[in-house]
């Protein structure tokens, strides 16, 4: 189970600053767009996993930090069921591998 640490910002208010209204605007879309990004049949796993970490830096840049384990899953829980071997054998043996070499990894499976 993972457990993100930091929360989003408290809801707004009508007299929220504009700025602070845009930041939290964008920090939701891209928590968002993390949590709920899936690869697509017949899309190549590169594109995706460079999508997903395209987000997770925007999520860093706003200043909402990701634990490397959460990262990983979000991204093993949206591949398609073609991949369904290689995420068993990845839980299986607790790879705990960074975001760059699990990218590595499944375009390697993907050939």
């Amino acid at each position: 189970m993972y457990v993100i640490e930091q929360s989003l910002p408290g809801a707004l208010t009508a007299d929220s600053a504009a700025n602070v209204l845009a930041k939290w605007n964008a920090l939701y879309d891209a928590y968002n767009e993390v949590a709920c990004l899936m690869l697509e049949e017949g899309k190549p796993v590169a594109a995706y996993v460079l999508q997903m970490k395209g987000y997770v830096y925007q999520l860093e840049r706003l200043g909402y930090m990701l634990p490397q384990d959460l990262i990983v899953g979000l991204i093993l829980n949206g591949l398609t069921k073609d991949f369904a071997g290689f995420v068993r054998n990845y839980n299986m043996h607790n790879m705990g591998k960074t975001v760059g070499e699990l990218h590595a990894m499944l375009i390697e499976y993907e050939k």
